[in-house]
């Protein structure tokens, strides 16, 4: 049984694409969605979303990876190693009891995928990547990891990377398959012929002034254009009104909740947003023109050749995490700490 690890609709298409492209032979596959929304519990997982129904077979075990750490969600939890054998064991039961003899993962890095590699150190290893973060990860995977990731199937054509991947074959898959995949039931373009398309991405949500100058770069890229505003499907629905206000739009613009692959390869014109996976697919797998836009606000046109294209967005992907995250604590001065001595010294007495 092949143990499938799916966090988004663009997981499951390349899973897909993978299969009928004959990238990966043809198994008997147990789902383990890991559903990486903010708020899971009223977000659909991607097999439920718009674009990944139907990409399931009737044939195919699907076990939710977020049941089996509740309350806790897999984006942000790593359970404990007492936890594990649990854990286990609840995914196996998932896959009807079978024994696990071949996993598939989006990376190797991030907290859920870790989490899912210690359950399960000895089976092989294939990582297909569905984000930016894949490539824009500074962190390596562990030692133990590299011995067993044996293959990376890539939806674009990129160098491989000898630094952290020593051993894995690199697969690149064909580019119909990609596209057919991706695209689903979408039939035609997202409008009219001209149409720009925005694509709502995680660092444009918020009030934080990183947030506010990419959507206003957005805004500045599609202006005087019919726009279609393409909401995260996959995000909690909490932010959706907030987005949509915010861009600077007005009524005239067309607000979708459709999976960003998808809409991006069937723009009728620019395809702009924050740095994103789906960027670097319209650059490469279609006719859009596809701007990244920077936390600063400033827009970037991407060529269409991902071994360029990707580098970059990763690099504006880590400035955009750097520009929202909180800023450090001040350095301690000696003034402070005679206040903390002071404060401990007062609680010791008032306890004495």
């Amino acid at each position: 049984m092949r143990l499938v690890v799916i966090r988004s609709v663009t997981g499951l298409a390349l899973y897909t694409a993978a299969l009928e492209s004959g990238a990966l032979p043809q198994a008997r596959t147990a789902f383990a969605i890991a559903n990486l929304a903010d708020i899971p519990e009223v977000t659909p997982g991607p097999h439920l979303s718009p674009g990944g129904v139907g990409l399931i077979g009737p044939d195919d075990a699907v076990v939710d990876l977020g049941a089996a750490m509740h309350p806790y969600h897999p984006a942000v939890h790593e359970p404990p190693r007492r936890d594990r054998y649990a854990l286990t064991a609840h995914l196996v039961a998932g896959a009807g009891g079978e024994e696990i003899d071949g996993l598939v993962v989006p990376d190797a890095t991030s907290r859920a995928m870790r989490t899912v590699l210690d359950l399960f150190p000895h089976v092989p290893t294939t990582v297909i990547p569905d984000s930016l973060e894949h490539y824009a990860a500074t962190v390596a995977p562990k030692a133990a990891d590299l011995g067993r990731i044996e293959t990376i199937v890539h939806a674009l054509q990129v160098a491989p990377d000898p630094a952290r991947f020593t051993r894995a074959q690199h697969v690149v898959l064909d580019a119909d398959a990609v596209r057919a995949a991706l695209v689903g039931g979408i039939d035609g373009s997202a409008g009219p012929r001209g149409t720009a398309t925005i694509l709502e991405t995680p660092l444009m949500r918020g009030t934080h002034r990183a947030a506010v100058r990419t959507r206003t770069g957005c805004a500045r890229v599609v202006e005087g254009s019919p726009v279609v505003l393409g909401l995260d499907p996959e995000a909690a629905p909490r932010h959706l009104p907030a987005v949509a206000s915010s861009c600077g739009g007005d009524e005239a613009w067309t607000v979708v909740t459709l999976p960003h692959a998808a809409l991006a390869l069937t723009s009728a014109g620019a395809v702009v947003g924050g740095p994103s996976w789906e960027l670097a697919l319209a650059a490469a797998l279609s006719d859009a023109t596809a701007v990244a836009v920077g936390h600063d606000g400033e827009a970037t046109t991407l060529s269409g050749d991902a071994s360029r294209d990707l580098p970059l967005l990763a690099a504006m992907l880590e400035a955009a995490h750097a520009a929202a995250a909180p800023p450090p604590p001040s350095p301690a001065t000696k003034h402070g700490l005679r206040r903390i001595g002071a404060a401990v010294v007062t609680r010791v007495r008032r306890a004495l």
